[in-house]
C-alpha cells in the first residue's frame, strides 16, 4: 500500500500520482493506468489495500496480465485463464513475501546496527547542553528525529539509509 501524505489545508491524502478524499472514500483523479486496472478508474488495488501493495499507483494484478499474455501465446483460450491465475498467485506471493523487505526502511530515531559497544544517545551524555546537542546534530547532518549517539571514545554515531552505523569522528569537532 503506497505511503500517503496528508495535506492539511485541503484534507486530502496525496500520493505521488493521485489524490484521495477520505471523506468520500474516493480518489479524485483517474487511475494512471486507465482501464487496464479495471472498470473503476477511481479504485485502488482492487479495493483491497490490506492484501495488495501498489507503491506507484499502478496495478495490483500485473502478474495476472503478464500470465494471461504468456498463457495465450502458449495455448489460446484455456492458457489465458491458467496463465492469469498462475500470474496472479505468483504476483500475490511475491508482494506478500518480499514486499516488507523491499519497502522496509529503518524507523527514524532507532539506534543503528553496528554501533560501537557502549554508544549512548546524545541527549544522555553528561556535560552536553541543548545547544551542544543541536550543534553536533546539525554538524553531522542529522535531523531532529534521527538517532544520534556518542561512542565511548567520543565519536559521533548516526545511521545511514539502511540502518547501519556511520562514524562522524570526535564530537568536539562539532561543538559550537
Amino acid at each position: 500500500y503506497a505511503g500517503m501524505h496528508h495535506h492539511v489545508s485541503s484534507g486530502l491524502w496525496l500520493t505521488r500520482y493521485r489524490a484521495y478524499d477520505s471523506q468520500t472514500a474516493r480518489w479524485l483523479s483517474r487511475d494512471p493506468i486507465e482501464e487496464e486496472g479495471g472498470v473503476n478508474l477511481y479504485g485502488y488495488v482492487g479495493g483491497n489495500p490490506l492484501s495488495y501493495t501498489d507503491p506507484r499507483g499502478l496495478n495490483p494484478v500485473a502478474g495476472a496480465i503478464a500470465g494471461a499474455e504468456v498463457g495465450t501465446a502458449v495455448f489460446p483460450g484455456p492458457g489465458t485463464i491458467i496463465g492469469a491465475g498462475v500470474g496472479l498467485l505468483g504476483g500475490y506471493l511475491i508482494a506478500d513475501q518480499f514486499g516488507n523487505l523491499i519497502f522496509a526502511k529503518p524507523k527514524p530515531g532507532s539506534k543503528p546496527k553496528g554501533c560501537p559497544t557502549g554508544t549512548k544517545p546524545i541527549d544522555q551524555i553528561p556535560g552536553l547542553d541543548k545547544d551542544d546537542v543541536h550543534g553536533i546534530k546539525d554538524g553531522v547532518g542529522a535531523g531532529p528525529r534521527d538517532w544520534t549517539g556518542i561512542a565511548p571514545n567520543g565519536d559521533v554515531i548516526t545511521g545511514d539509509g539502511n540502518g547501519d552505523a556511520v562514524n562522524h569522528g570526535p564530537y568536539r569537532d562539532y561543538l559550537p
